[in-house]
């Protein structure tokens, strides 16, 4: 049958409430609607700066979070358990994404054989090298051996001798749809056809490695170079011409205010509403009803769900137990004193379990000085 099209469209759809920060651009308090003497003869206090929300009468603040950065590699050494002696890491995330968390994409040293592999989400164990960049189209040696040696000397012997391992074997796939299907076999669902298996390891090619770099073939090319450099700076660290990095460093770590925060609880929140739109309007037309879009917007499901987390602190749709759940990241504004209301707006928090034995990142570290106060936070 001929598919059907109707389209209704409707100037408003109400999706629900978010708080607004106090002294905020849409706060009744901006500076541009009042002034400071206006402000107190309203009965505000003079030396009130903002930035905390109102919740059910209550003063909430959000706890600056600090992280390391998406979109970044890393290079660390790993312990004597993993078969791996050092890995090259980035945590990948599009900036336009509707996602909420990132996508790991590692590069691990072999202690055994000095070969590179790949791990990635959705394939059950790590692909050598070789075949990932076969895969994203770059089939012949040389051009795989180009890449790896991005930026540095042609005739780099010690670095040629440290990456033949990882080409050794790279003659057997110089087919694209070969180097497929072995990712395919690898993935955590196996198709049961060539032709499926192949379909669903560029689907995961697509959407799963480095996604900030696009989601399309288009982007393939600039995943093979972004893969190649963060093998380069493996191969560095390995043959000691580079030192790993530190991640303890503030240098390398980004804090996560209000506005990052409330958006990706935002996405989390919208991508249940929208699961909940598609199934009331796949109900409608199994009914055979008319499909009215501002009624199958559930408002509350947003209203909620967003009073909850900044009543509680625990920050996400996971539970307050789960794995990767944030907890205490708003919490109380204190109003002991006018300092410590300050003092309070401008805390950092890591994230850290509290069973965990690390020292690290629980120390003082020299690149704080100046940034962190060693007292407060």
């Amino acid at each position: 049958p001929q598919e059907q099209t109707e389209r209704h469209d409707s100037s408003q759809v109400f999706f629900g409430s978010i708080p607004i920060m106090v002294r905020s651009s849409f706060c009744n308090l901006t500076s541009s609607r009042y002034n400071k003497e206006q402000r107190v003869k309203a009965g505000e206090c003079e030396f009130d700066e903002g930035g905390y929300f109102i919740i059910g009468g209550l003063e909430k603040i959000f706890v600056s979070q600090e992280k390391l950065p998406d979109n970044e590699v890393y290079v660390y050494e790993k312990n004597k358990i993993s078969p791996f002696s050092h890995i090259a890491q980035v945590r990948s995330i599009g900036e336009h994404s509707g996602r909420s968390s990132a996508s790991a994409c590692v590069i691990g040293y072999q202690k055994s054989d000095g070969k590179m592999q790949l791990q990635m989400p959705q394939i059950r164990q790590a692909v050598p090298l070789y075949v990932v960049f076969c895969a994203l189209g770059v089939t012949e040696r040389d051009d795989i051996e180009q890449l790896l040696l991005c930026g540095t000397s042609g005739d780099d012997v010690e670095m040629k001798r440290a990456l033949a391992p990882t080409l050794r074997d790279s003659h057997m796939f110089r087919q694209r749809n070969i180097a497929l299907d072995y990712i395919g076999k690898r993935a955590t669902i196996v198709g049961p056809t060539a032709e499926k298996r192949i379909e669903a390891a560029k689907q995961i090619l697509a959407r799963e490695l480095l996604p900030h770099l696009g989601n399309d073939d288009s982007a393939l090319l600039e995943k093979a170079c972004f893969l190649g450099r963060m093998a380069l700076n493996l191969m560095l660290v390995i043959l000691k011409r580079r030192s790993i990095d530190d991640r303890d460093s503030f240098g390398s770590k980004c804090v996560e205010l209000a506005g990052p925060l409330m958006e990706s609880l935002f996405k989390q929140i919208m991508r249940q509403m929208t699961e909940e739109i598609r199934k009331g309007v796949v109900s409608s037309v199994a009914k055979g009803k008319p499909i009215h879009f501002a009624v199958a917007v559930k408002p509350n499901i947003m209203t909620n769900k967003m009073r909850y987390s900044f009543a509680t602190g625990n920050w996400g749709m996971q539970r307050a137990g789960a794995v990767g759940a944030r907890t205490g990241v708003t919490q109380p504004l204190s109003r002991q004193s006018h300092s410590a209301a300050l003092s309070h707006s401008r805390r950092v928090d890591q994230q850290l379990a509290r069973e965990g034995k690390v020292a690290k990142p629980r120390q003082l570290h020299n690149t704080q000085w100046g940034m962190m106060c060693a007292a407060e936070t």
